[in-house]
């Protein structure tokens, strides 16, 4: 069995990380990635990070849009023992399922059955958890379902951002799978069922998901700053500008202040809003088309008179 032909399918930076460590130890027949997109100005196409690492690592890189459509012809040419999946975004149909011998290898960031669904890394900080981890699991048709093969923890604090989780998690879950691939080759691997279910399916996020909502407690928002931090970022609009919040702190408690009002805005102490249970200071803030600064840096340019704004 040491001469597998394994297929590895992904598209952005948590694949490529997983892609770039998996490949030290093992050789792929190839990469599939879906089609480059347009971006920019210009609307030119930019092949995703994944494509751009397997060529510059002389690795075959086959794109589709749908491979549970497109693929499929080429998947069975190639007939691969198996296919790993990390991060790749499509819903893989029963007929590709069925092609590998030994079915696809899923590397999912999060202790399944917990989290299931498009991003478990931000839900896990957003939602409070003190740990996360990594699932190698063995794709079902059915959303994030299938046997778990292996599992391990890693710990959130509350320095965790999700930018910082998501580097720890792709680091853990490339030598997960490669113990897990290691155990399928001499022999030992096992296929256990999840076992309950808490409902915590977790769906894409959209820009807009990051817009702050300042009837919470402090602690939910500053769960929120972390767990938005790397994309879209926790965002909010001060009269007519629009700003990116990085890092909040706690000052006190409340005010009488209406939830959501800023209650402080000066170069002392920068700019502090009344959330639900405490007043809290914007520390790391960015308005558009300016740089990251602290908000205290940012009120010292500032002329306009902020305090009682509502947010």
């Amino acid at each position: 069995m040491q001469g597998l032909k394994i297929i590895f399918l992904g598209a952005g930076d948590f694949s490529t990380k997983v892609f770039e460590k998996f490949i030290e130890k093992y050789e792929l027949v190839s990469v599939i990635t879906p089609l480059d997109k347009e971006c920019g100005r210009g609307q030119q196409f930019k092949p995703c990070l994944l494509k751009q690492s397997a060529l510059n690592k002389g690795v075959e890189v086959q794109q589709f849009n749908k491979v549970s459509k497109e693929g499929i012809e080429y998947l069975k040419s190639v007939n691969p023992d198996l296919l790993i999946t990390a991060a790749f975004g499509q819903i893989l149909s029963d007929e590709l399922l069925s092609i590998p011998k030994y079915g696809v290898f899923n590397v999912h960031a999060s202790l399944l059955p917990k989290y299931r669904g498009a991003s478990p890394i931000q839900a896990a900080i957003v939602h409070g958890e003190t740990e996360t981890g990594i699932t190698i699991m063995k794709t079902v048709k059915e959303l994030d379902a299938g046997d778990i093969i292996l599992q391990d923890k890693v710990a959130i604090t509350k320095d965790t951002t999700s930018e910082k989780l998501f580097d720890e998690l792709a680091d853990l879950g490339s030598n997960l799978l490669i113990k897990a691939v290691d155990k399928l080759i001499d022999g030992t691997i096992t296929y256990t069922k999840q076992e309950g279910w808490d409902g915590t399916y977790c769906t894409m996020i959209k820009k807009s998901d990051g817009i702050i909502n300042f009837n919470t407690t402090y602690s939910q928002l500053d769960c929120f700053v972390r767990g938005m931090y790397g994309w879209p970022f926790a965002q909010t609009q001060i009269k007519d500008k629009k700003f990116k919040v990085y890092k909040i702190s706690k000052v006190n408690d409340s005010t009488d202040y209406e939830v959501g009002t800023i209650v402080v805005a000066d170069n002392k102490y920068g700019i502090l809003i009344q959330c639900k249970d405490a007043v809290i200071s914007l520390d790391i803030i960015q308005a558009e088309n300016s740089k990251m600064m602290e908000s205290k840096s940012f009120m010292n340019g500032c002329r306009e008179n902020l305090v009682g704004v509502k947010l």
